[in-house]
């Protein structure tokens, strides 16, 4: 336990919006010894925990650094606003997530940036932390501070705040850098001989790919930093990026961490290459990627097989920048599919293209559910297209969603830019048209059948041919979606369009220099947030920080002369500003330039055709596996009734995150669950009354339909097989084979026994001024309040609605309540009147139930046919809940 656990659990969590974002109790953790560590390093992604936990890279470099004995790993992420506010209040500094210790405690803080609208995020982790925002200005106790992701690829505006930069992929040169930091050892551990400064001279010239801003400076008229006069000798200029020539196997984690609570992308990632061969000149991925490598198939099923054993995920993502263009894209979606179809294991590919969809790649994905196809055409017209080298013509994307609607999909998502280079009027009538092909395809189709447009601005990318480009100002990006709004959505489509506002942030700093380090800060300072959240984003902190800075959007949003030097030309992807000023100059001739993978090479540069190339999976020679026994529909069932236990490790997660932990149990069980029929297929589970978010309870139950022939001695082993496959916090102990008229849980259960414990800040006026307030309770005979749910308020009477209430301590209350279909109470509603609570503390109450009954007392297994485990579960909880608080720092008698 850390040092602030205790504290945040009693006194701040309760407080704050989805508290388990704070507590790393996830699944698949590696624990080390904190003390016995030589390198700590802490990984930010510099978003909300839901975003940051759908990152694959965290995962990857979670794997690759844990495994090492010597060193450890934590994370964190940004705090949510409600949760900076405790923080700040209590003056409590940022902690790493696992481990629960300052982030001043690590040796090396990291922040992967996957996007501009994250840089305020970062600043207000330093500070949080307690760090100067300036590196220069930190001490040498303080930790290094590392960017590296996609965003590091411009590095200047965030340079005066890191220490260094990674550039390129991490999988061998992070190692590298933490073998250095091992080797200097901490300050004041006795093997320290190397000051910070001295550190990062070793890094910036013994480590590939590390670039160190405070070595280099604009030269002169030049926007471009080179290496100081005072920098030590043989910086290298520019900063190459590093690349891996080849995904290896061992690099990618089989035991993923498994999150309890519900994130952005809620299934298992497995990277199917790397790279793109397309050549799209706005996609800056396409060229920092660049070249492409592909894992083989049957390692890529391997990986998917036993991260699926180990997750319990519902679905398995392919990921690639086009995952549609991998060489060996059909073989590979039927062979997961025939793989994970029995488990109820979906397959999604996230990014596809139009020419490259097939019907077998459509049958292949669609085995288990369908999910809506997104196709992303990116411009309307053919000449627009090719002027971004999309490579794909109309008849394609015409096809593709003929294809989507033969198939049986019901939902076609495509996905535009708004504001490319050389756009006309007449490129918005194409678009027009081309809407009104799509639409009369989708009519010819039975059933309700959805199209949805979504168009994004565009923003001029570093290292890219277009990052010379003008982006559109705020009020002709406007009049754009006007015109599209007016004249497209009348066709019948639904249009969706990106803000307005984290766009113009994203292109005020995505090709800036050092000069919007200083609007970045002072945005931050005026309290720029989680600017990509449009509840949080605020778009006059940036213009008043760049009127601060003598600066406009017209600066930051102004075509780039070609004789500029570019402040991101420090670092290079292997590219030439040629090679980019050539395919600028195709564009507006409206030329295409050939994917490289079969046709011919391009001469972009970053091939050494020896160690680093385009690397293609290799076909497959074996037997296809035969076709997996499909999901349990459709057949005769029993009912199997589970009681369980929610202990405190698990406290604050929600109901709905308990049934989809309970979900993945099952699936990593292989328990024979039926399906429900339909277009998106759910196991067939039932849950009882919902625990309110915050409470542990011994006294859960879950109704499963359940296939084949049950017996005590196999009811006992699913309790085993289930406690064996969960997460840390759920403990089931009951196993019951109900008759096939028993009724639902909701109907069973009546009422509910909670004890619950009222902190000495909340009610401090002793056992019997508790006791009196009991008393004067159950006197009334009617205790009225206002219930408001989902907007609506209604006047509910509790007291009738309470069974027993009794003081137990001078902080604990026992109390039986109402809690089926035809009214129900909370006990923080009642203990909220009984001593006169406000609303707003009353998640400060602790509450743990201890039992789950219908009206005459009888348990939900009363009548089973069969009955494993300890029917006695509930009996003696009261001393297993003054443990368990006692454990956590609670008063208590």
């Amino acid at each position: 336990m850390g040092p602030f656990e205790r504290l945040l659990r009693t006194d701040v969590l309760p407080l704050v919006s989805k508290p388990n974002r704070y507590l790393g109790n996830e699944l698949g953790l590696v624990e080390k010894d904190w003390r016995a560590a030589r390198v700590r390093f802490l990984l930010c992604y510099p978003d909300a925990y839901e975003v940051g936990m759908s990152h694959t890279g965290t995962q990857i470099l979670y794997h690759i650094v844990n495994r090492e004995p010597g060193w450890l790993l934590d994370r964190v992420y940004a705090p949510w606003p409600d949760m900076e506010a405790q923080l700040r209040a209590r003056r409590m500094p940022l902690f790493g997530l696992q481990y629960q210790r300052p982030v001043t405690d690590y040796d090396l803080l990291g922040f992967t940036l996957q996007s501009e609208l994250t840089y305020t995020n970062l600043l207000n982790i330093l500070d949080l932390s307690g760090m100067e925002l300036r590196s220069e200005a930190r001490s040498e106790a303080d930790p290094l501070v590392i960017i590296g992701g996609p965003c590091a690829s411009n590095p200047e505006p965030l340079a005066p705040f890191v220490d260094l930069a990674l550039i390129g992929d991490a999988e061998d040169a992070l190692p590298e850098i933490l073998q250095l930091i091992d080797d200097r050892g901490r300050p004041g551990s006795g093997r320290s001989e190397l000051s910070k400064v001295e550190l990062l001279e070793r890094l910036a010239l013994e480590v590939p790919g590390v670039y160190v801003p405070r070595f280099y400076g604009p030269s002169g008229t030049s926007r471009t930093p080179r290496p100081l006069r005072s920098a030590p000798d043989g910086l290298p200029f520019p900063v190459m990026a590093r690349k891996v020539p080849v995904l290896r196997t061992e690099d990618h984690p089989r035991n993923m961490i498994v999150p309890v609570t519900g994130t952005t992308h809620d299934r298992l990632p497995v990277e199917v290459m790397r790279g793109c061969m397309r050549g799209c000149r706005f996609c800056q991925a396409g060229y920092l990627y660049r070249p492409a490598r592909e894992r083989d198939v049957e390692e890529t099923v391997a990986i998917a097989r036993e991260g699926i054993q180990h997750s319990g995920w519902q679905e398995v993502s392919l990921l690639s920048l086009s995952t549609a263009d991998y060489s060996q894209a059909v073989e590979l979606t039927d062979r997961m599919s025939r793989t994970m179809v029995s488990r109820g294991v979906g397959i999604s590919l996230p990014s596809l293209r139009a020419d490259a969809f097939s019907v077998g790649l459509a049958e292949a994905v669609s085995r288990v559910r369908k999910s809506g196809f997104t196709f992303a055409p990116e411009a309307g017209s053919q000449r627009l297209r090719d002027v971004i080298n999309k490579g794909i013509t109309e008849e394609d994307i015409l096809s593709a969603v003929e294809r989507a609607m033969e198939a049986g999909w019901t939902s076609v998502k495509l996905y535009f830019m708004i504001g490319h280079p050389s756009e006309t009027e007449e490129d918005f009538e194409e678009l027009g048209r081309l809407v009104t092909k799509i639409k009369s395809i989708v009519r010819r189709y039975p059933g309700r059948r959805h199209i949805t447009l979504g168009f994004s601005p565009f923003v001029p990318k570093s290292h890219t041919p277009f990052q010379w480009e003008r982006q559109d100002d705020l009020d002709v990006t406007r009049s754009k979606l006007a015109w599209i709004n007016r004249n497209i959505r009348s066709r019948g489509v639904e249009i969706r369009s990106h803000e307005n506002a984290d766009t113009a942030i994203e292109g005020i700093i995505s090709r800036g220099g050092r000069e919007i380090s200083a609007v970045i800060e002072g945005a931050w300072r005026r309290g720029a947030r989680f600017d990509g959240w449009s509840e949080h984003c605020r778009l006059d902190y940036w213009t008043d920080a760049l009127s601060e800075s003598g600066l406009t959007l017209g600066d930051t949003f102004r075509e780039i002369d070609e004789s500029e030097d570019l402040p991101w030309e420090v670092v290079s992807y292997g590219i030439d500003r040629s090679y980019f000023l050539k395919e600028r100059h195709k564009a507006y001739r409206a030329g295409e330039t050939d994917e490289c993978k079969h046709v011919r090479c391009t001469a972009c540069g970053v091939c050494d055709f020896d160690s680093l190339k385009n690397l293609l999976a290799a076909e497959v020679t074996t037997e296809k596996p035969a076709p997996a026994q499909g999901l349990l529909k459709g057949v005769p069932t029993r009912t199997v009734r589970l009681g369980y236990s929610k202990q405190e490790r698990l406290r604050f997660i929600s109901h709905l995150d308990l049934l989809r932990e309970i979900e993945r149990s099952l699936r990593r069980s292989d328990v024979p669950i039926a399906y429900s029929e339909g277009y998106s297929p759910r196991p067939r589970i039932a849950a009882g009354p919902s625990l309110s978010l915050g409470w542990t309870s011994a006294a859960e139950w879950v109704d499963l339909e359940l296939v084949g022939d049950w017996s005590v001695e196999r009811l006992h082993g699913l309790i085993s097989d289930l406690n064996r496959n969960t997460v840390d916090g759920i403990n089931f102990h009951v196993a019951a084979l109900m008759p096939a008229s028993t009724p639902s849980l909701s109907a069973s259960i009546e009422r509910s026994t909670y004890v619950a414990t009222v902190l000495p800040h909340l009610f401090d006026t002793g056992l019997g001024e508790l006791e009196t307030a009991v008393t004067h309770f159950l006197d009334r005979e009617s205790v009225v309040i206002e219930r408001t749910r989902k907007g609506r308020t209604k006047l509910v009477d509790l007291r009738p609605l309470v069974h027993e209430l009794s003081v137990l301590s001078a902080t604990d209350i026992l109390l039986t309540v109402s809690t089926g279909a035809r009214g129900s109470a909370k006990p923080t509603e009642v203990l909220g009147e009984v001593l006169g609570i406000d609303e707003a503390r009353l998640p400060l109450i602790i509450v743990h139930k201890l039992s789950a009954t219908d009206a005459s007392g009888s348990s939900p297994v009363s009548g089973a046919e069969a009955l494993a485990g300890d029917i006695e579960f509930e009996k003696g909880n009261i001393d297993q809940w003054g443990a368990a608080r006692d454990t956590c720092g609670h008063p208590g008698g």
